[in-house]
């Protein structure tokens, strides 16, 4: 992946060399998260450095403490009101894309360019959106849970459950692609809980416990999010679980990964978070000189050829105790 992301890097540098790239002074470019100290974020934050320096641009990161719509709109109108260059928001619109859909497009409108990742605002006038498709995060993490409810208990059939957030954006999406392929593959399955945790993972603990004493017959548990694998992984631990319920969790984080390691949980579905922080970066960089990369006298609205693609799939992988080691760089 690395080597790759290098190769992708070297034509991009020679493309902008051709068409005159120079340094950007004086642009600033905001990266609006929802709990911005996330570990989740880290990567996100690192690729977007990485790019921001290359093309020596200023980036600074703020985001929204609230896991609400109200919170996120709240700190996206502070932002546009610093009239930034370019806006990139990251998990904005996981609380609702309808509810950003409108900050977003005030911002375009007053001139800044707007980059969603993760979650997207599709109905909305951003640029660019970066991220996985999230309905097929969801049916990969049934593929891999149902894998490893054979392996761990010999099963095919019984109850699982999901642990997310719901509100329409990219947990509703996983939660219904997961559904969805459990219906579809593994019909011997069946779902039986989707417990919100309003992205806390006490709370999630508390009800997965409280599910696990009311569902004998609970096999499988999957983790739409970061925050749940901790929830799930302690609520397995204290529950005296860890051998006879299977769970899937989503993302890379070093409390996640660690719960893999020791075996708690059987796997993660993870997303190349870095890649959606740097292309998050060019794309905003692009969609600011339009006029300069590209012929100012083609209408590529009317025509319906962006100068970006209006899509970018930062790609994805599955971790599991076979490959962790690799995945952490260990001998």
């Amino acid at each position: 992946m690395a080597r790759r992301l290098s190769c992708l890097a070297i034509v991009l540098v020679c493309l902008f060399s051709f068409i005159g790239l120079g340094v950007a002074a004086d642009e600033t470019y905001y990266l609006v998260f929802v709990w911005p100290e996330h570990d989740y974020w880290k990567p996100e934050i690192k690729g977007a450095e990485d790019a921001a320096e290359w093309l020596g641009i200023d980036i600074k990161v703020t985001g929204s403490l609230d896991y609400t719509a109200e919170g996120v709109v709240r700190s996206l109108e502070q932002v546009i009101a610093m009239a930034p260059d370019a806006i990139i928001t990251s998990g904005a619109a996981a609380a609702s894309p309808e509810a950003v859909l409108d900050v977003h497009n005030e911002a375009v409108e007053n001139g800044i360019a707007v980059i969603i990742t993760d979650a997207d605002s599709p109905e909305s006038k951003r640029f660019c959106f970066i991220g996985a498709d999230q309905e097929n995060l969801g049916r990969m993490a049934a593929d891999q849970l149902a894998a490893a409810i054979l392996e761990k208990t010999g099963a095919t059939a019984g109850e699982v459950a999901i642990e997310y957030v719901p509100g329409g954006g990219n947990l509703e999406q996983r939660a219904n692609g997961f559904t969805k392929r459990i219906e579809e593959a593994y019909p011997e399955l069946s779902v039986v809980a989707r417990i919100n945790d309003e992205g806390q993972a006490q709370l999630g603990q508390t009800q997965l416990m409280q599910l696990i004493a009311s569902h004998p017959d609970l096999v499988g548990v999957y983790g739409a999010h970061a925050t749940a694998a901790i929830a799930i992984g302690a609520a397995l631990v204290e529950t005296g679980t860890v051998d006879r319920i299977a769970a899937v969790s989503m993302d890379a984080t070093p409390p996640a990964l660690a719960l893999v390691n020791d075996g708690t949980i059987d796997g993660l579905i993870v997303q190349n978070v870095y890649n959606m922080g740097y292309w998050a970066v060019v794309a905003a960089y692009n969609a600011v000189h339009t006029s300069e990369l590209h012929d100012p006298d083609e209408d590529w609205e009317a025509m319906g050829t962006p100068p970006t693609p209006v899509y970018i799939d930062p790609g994805c992988m599955v971790i599991t105790g076979e490959n962790i080691s690799d995945y952490l760089g260990e001998d």
